[in-house]
C-alpha cells in the first residue's frame, strides 16, 4: 500500500512540474517534422564586411543601387550609404537630428526611416538639404523595430518587440491601417529586430536578436517554423534585407567587436 501511494505521489508531482507555471518564458511553436523552409545556410555566410566604428550601433539596411547599402544607427538621425566593393562610407545624409533610429527602407528615390516610438521620416534621397519631421503613427511604447514593404502596394509591415502583433502602414494615407496576429504564435512579446518579406517564396521572415532565432510566416501570417540562428554567427543581428538576386543580408550591431554585415547566397530548392 505504501508503495501505491508513494508511486501515485510520484506521478502528481511529476504532472504538476511539466505544466507551465505563470511568468514561465514562452516558447515558441515550430513544425520540427519540416524541413528548413528558407533558402539559406545560416551558419555560413559567403561574405562579411567589416564596418567603420560610425557603424558600430548599425540597426537597418536596405539596398540602394549596386553595391551599395544605405544604413542607419541607433542613435543619429544620418543615413550612411555604404559601398561593398570599397568596403567604405562613401556618403552620409542627415535626414534629422538625433534620436533612435531602427530600420529604413529605399525605393525609387525615396527613404522611409522607422523610429522606435512608432514614427516614421519618410524623404527623398536627392534632396540632402531637407530635414524631415517624423510621421505620427498614434503607436507608442511598443519598441519598433522593423520595417519592410509587404506585399501589398504602398502598404509597410511594422515589427515591435514589445507586443506579438504586426501593424501595417499605409504610405498614402499616411496612418497604420491594421494590426495582424501571427496565427500559432504563443508568446506575448515578439521582441522583433527586422522583418523582410521574401517575395520569390512569400514568406515572412522575423528576426529576433534576444531570442536567436528567425521566425518563419506564411503569406497569412501563420508561423510555420521557428529557425535557431548561431549566436557566434549572429552576435547582435538588428537589419535585414533581400536583394533582387534573391540573397539575404543581416547586419549585426558590434558587441564586443566591429559591426558587420553578412550576406547568404540563395540556394536552390534541390540544394537545400
Amino acid at each position: 500500500m505504501k508503495d501505491s501511494f508513494a508511486f501515485l505521489f510520484l506521478v502528481a508531482f511529476i504532472i504538476l512540474n511539466c505544466h507551465p507555471k505563470p511568468g514561465d518564458e514562452a516558447h515558441f511553436q515550430e513544425n520540427p517534422s519540416l524541413e528548413l523552409l528558407i533558402p539559406y545556410n545560416l551558419s555560413a555566410p559567403d561574405q562579411t564586411w567589416w564596418l567603420p566604428h560610425e557603424l558600430q550601433e548599425i540597426s537597418g539596411i536596405t539596398p540602394i543601387f549596386k553595391d551599395k547599402i544605405a544604413c542607419v544607427q541607433d542613435e543619429k538621425g544620418i543615413v550612411y550609404i555604404y559601398n561593398t566593393k570599397t568596403e567604405a562610407i562613401e556618403d552620409e545624409y542627415r535626414f534629422s537630428r538625433n534620436g533612435d533610429y531602427e530600420d529604413l527602407h529605399y525605393e525609387d528615390g525615396h527613404f522611409h526611416v522607422l523610429m522606435s516610438n512608432g514614427k516614421i521620416h519618410e524623404f527623398d534621397y536627392i534632396d540632402s538639404s531637407f530635414i524631415s519631421e517624423p510621421i505620427k503613427t498614434g503607436l507608442k511604447n511598443l519598441d519598433f523595430e522593423g520595417l519592410c514593404l509587404s506585399n501589398e502596394r504602398n502598404k509597410f509591415l511594422l515589427a515591435p518587440k514589445l507586443q506579438n502583433n504586426l501593424f501595417v502602414y499605409n504610405t498614402e494615407q499616411n496612418m497604420i491601417v491594421d494590426s495582424i496576429q501571427i496565427k500559432n504564435f504563443n508568446a506575448d512579446k515578439l521582441k522583433a529586430s527586422a522583418i523582410v518579406v521574401d517575395t520569390i517564396s512569400n514568406h515572412i521572415y522575423v528576426l529576433s536578436s534576444p531570442n536567436k532565432n528567425l521566425l518563419i510566416l506564411d503569406y497569412d501570417y501563420t508561423l510555420v517554423q521557428t529557425i535557431e540562428i548561431d549566436s557566434k554567427v549572429f552576435k547582435q543581428p538588428e537589419g535585414m534585407f533581400i536583394s533582387k538576386e534573391g540573397d539575404l543580408y543581416i547586419s549585426n550591431e558590434g558587441k564586443k567587436g566591429k559591426a558587420n554585415i553578412l550576406r547568404f547566397k540563395r540556394q536552390n530548392e534541390k540544394d537545400n
